[in-house]
């Protein structure tokens, strides 16, 4: 069993990020994942927790060479991870999971909307931990092919 934090749109919320780090200290994740808006947020995580970051770049963040989306898999389970504007994913969530079936990934993490969301579109589990900037990230627990997301406040 692994487990994964899935955060997005920090924006540079100083006091969060630092909630965020106490409670991953204290959950100890296999991974730690960033969804972008801002890079910067994930680097900074990175040196206060001395951990690797998955990060991608959200729309706000400026820099060309960091990736858009990557994919990586936990146990048995393919994930995409992505921000999310690039699929329209404020006013539907289609193109996403249409992608997402294309990568062969069972489960998208993506951000964007600073909303939080956890289900089913089409055969794909996607998964958005709202906004950092108000408290929320996502818990993620991966038994073999049994992908269990929850929704956490710091």
């Amino acid at each position: 069993m692994k487990k994964l934090i899935v955060l997005s749109d920090s924006h540079s919320a100083v006091a969060m990020l630092e909630f965020a780090a106490q409670y991953i200290e204290r959950q100890k994740p296999d991974y730690l994942v960033h969804l972008g808006d801002f890079r910067g947020d994930a680097a900074w995580l990175e040196k206060r927790l001395e951990r690797e970051v998955l990060c991608v770049r959200g729309n706000c963040d400026i820099m060309d060479r960091w990736d858009r989306e990557k994919i990586f898999t936990v146990e048995h389970t393919r994930f995409l991870a992505v921000h999310g504007d690039k699929f329209g994913v404020k006013t539907s969530l289609d193109a996403l999971s249409y992608y997402a079936e294309e990568q062969l990934c069972q489960a998208a993490l993506f951000g964007h909307t600073h909303e939080p969301f956890t289900g089913y579109v089409g055969g794909v589990l996607l998964i958005n931990p709202g906004t950092l900037l108000n408290g929320r990230m996502c818990e993620i627990t991966v038994d073999g092919k049994k992908v269990d997301p929850r929704i956490v406040r710091v």
